[in-house]
């Protein structure tokens, strides 16, 4: 819906194209900067990706161009400004002091100085009381569209009254009255803080019980420098149609004091075999309480569905319990058993490499086991050993069958002369399990699809962890979509930030190796997925790395990104 009436809008135009040096006589016209410029003024923040694909080849825009630019752009309403500023109300008292709004607008969008931001408090501080109460500040910014005729639905955003225009004419000039910069840069800043703060995920199809839907289970597992692995999956279509995409955390698994992020690519590799570089179709947003979710229409093909989890907090152990539990006991009658405990262990790891929920594990699924374990795939011996030894169903093992395996490799091992820990290092441990038997180290979900079009897709099928994919899908994404920053002559940096996570990447558009030290210590009430807020990096020529992930330490409390490149 257009925040302005069509007549503000055109002064608006007016002010940005006839500024243009391109446009001649009574002819006017934006140029991209120009465009840019002027949504930005009104509060919008399009992405480089978006307005790439709008502007296409064109160079100049007129009226019309710009409105429709306009209408593609979204805009908060006042209850989730509410939200925004609930945020900023770090210690939740039901008003904004001048400390609250001081670190929100010096550092959210286009920053404010402190004296801007005072002389905007004392605007809006109608009881003198030295705070800015909520319902108050954000009526002043929003108006509530109620469905009335568009002259008088439009949003009130500071930045957007008849203050705006003039302003932007003495900006243009180079006199700005200090009072209306601050309004119109609040405005600013409040909308990119907005921007920040909220993310959303896909809608729900309504007939989703009418679409083909199949399942997969999966587990995020963190290990060394808290880089986390977890299995891919195939998804090949052989029509094109709209596909729905959910990944669902077991949260109950999470022993981390924080919530679990996470989100998913879709990506498609080259059909050349000697190209490797795959190609990013979307993305979901990237959440934490809700569900992960993404609606796209792809055409028929290869598809690899990638989950992703930073790191940030799934974190490493850094020590063992204190008591450890035993794995094996002595039955009554003699040999030996597992321990309940390890039993439960096993059923849980069970329950992991069955991706299918079938109740039994095929060979495919017994390989992406000892990929993590011994790192050998079985080879057909071994596998008709194991169904014609164990107890099987349909050509899989049971989880009494697993159970009976696992018994037998431990009773080797211990009548090789081995103990209960040189088992748990070669069972547990490689599966994020600690001296308790606890998983503290990984996070089960479920990615569901659904195909809005019946028969044209066998399902999902899982693939190997691939973390070098996941990484790759990762940085393409920030490279994208992320803000880009030049740092001299051959270095950028690029952002992609949203309301609950940042990741930095580093391209390096020269001819040689640069070494370099990424140096976020002036960021603001965050944590990283590297063991310190100083990074070093190798970009290689012509390559980009990504160097970090961060998320706010406390999701009440406002965070800030702050980084700078030293050689």
């Amino acid at each position: 819906m257009m925040p302005f009436s069509g007549a503000k809008l055109l002064d608006i135009f007016n002010v940005f194209a006839k500024h243009n040096p391109h446009n001649g006589g009574d002819h006017r016209s934006m140029s991209r900067r120009d465009l840019l410029d002027a949504t930005h003024s009104i509060g919008f923040n399009p992405t480089k990706k978006e307005l790439r694909e709008f502007c296409a080849d064109q160079t100049e825009f007129n009226f019309q161009q710009f409105s429709d630019f306009l209408d593609t752009q979204h805009r908060p309403v006042a209850a989730d400004l509410l939200s925004a500023f609930r945020l900023i109300d770090e210690n939740g008292d039901g008003s904004l002091s001048l400390d609250e709004l001081k670190l929100a607008l010096t550092n959210f969008g286009e920053r404010m100085s402190e004296s801007e931001v005072q002389e905007l408090v004392k605007l809006f501080d109608t009881d003198g009381d030295g705070t800015v109460d909520y319902n108050e500040f954000c009526d002043m910014l929003v108006s509530f569209d109620t469905g009335v005729d568009e002259s008088t639905q439009e949003v009130a955003f500071v930045a957007a009254d008849q203050a705006l225009v003039s302003q932007l004419e003495t900006d243009k000039n180079g006199n700005s009255d200090p009072l209306e910069h601050a309004r119109a840069q609040a405005a600013s800043a409040i909308q990119d803080s907005f921007s920040d703060m909220t993310a959303a995920h896909a809608a729900e199809p309504s007939n989703l019980d009418q679409w083909d839907a199949d399942r997969m289970h999966g587990t995020f597992q963190v290990g060394k420098g808290n880089r986390v692995t977890n299995n891919v999956y195939m998804l090949e279509l052989s029509q094109p149609t709209s596909v729905f995409l959910s990944l669902r955390l077991r949260r109950d698994e999470h022993h981390g004091a924080m919530p679990l992020d996470h989100r998913f690519y879709v990506v498609q590799m080259s059909r050349d075999v000697h190209d490797s570089v795959p190609r990013l179709i979307c993305a979901s947003q990237l959440q934490t309480e809700d569900d992960s979710s993404l609606r796209c229409d792809l055409n028929a093909g290869s598809y690899i569905v990638v989950p992703q989890s930073s790191g940030c907090t799934l974190r490493e152990r850094q020590e063992q319990p204190a008591t450890r539990v035993p794995i094996s006991e002595d039955p009554v009658g003699g040999g030996t058993a597992f321990t309940q405990a390890a039993v439960n262990a096993l059923g849980s790891i069970f329950a992991r490499f069955d991706f299918d929920a079938t109740g039994t594990i095929g060979r495919n699924e017994y390989n992406m086991l000892l990929l993590y374990t011994t790192g050998e795939l079985c080879d057909d011996d071994m596998w008709a050993f194991i169904t014609s030894h164990f107890e099987t169903k349909n050509a899989e093992l049971t989880f009494e069958g697993f159970h009976e395996l696992h018994l037998m490799q431990l009773e080797q091992q211990l009548e090789d002369g081995g103990t209960d820990d040189d088992y748990y290092r070669k069972l547990f441990l490689p599966l994020g399990f600690n001296h308790a038997l606890v998983a503290d180290e990984t996070v089960s979900f479920v990615l569901f699809a659904f195909l809005e079009k019946n028969d044209v897709c066998d399902g999902l099928t899982v693939l190997p962890v691939d973390d070098a994919l996941s990484q790759k899908a990762d940085l393409l994404d920030v490279l994208e979509t992320g803000r880009c920053h030049t740092l001299g002559t051959s270095l950028t940096l690029h952002v992609r930030r949203d309301a609950l996570h940042a990741t930095l990447v580093v391209k390096n558009g020269g001819k040689h190796l640069v070494e370099t030290l990424l140096d976020c210590t002036k960021s603001r009430n965050v944590i990283s997925n590297r063991p310190s807020l100083k990074v070093p990096a190798r970009i290689p020529a012509g390559g980009a790395v990504l160097l970090c992930h961060l998320l706010p330490a406390r999701a009440t409390a406002p965070w800030s990104v702050e980084c700078t490149i030293a050689s």
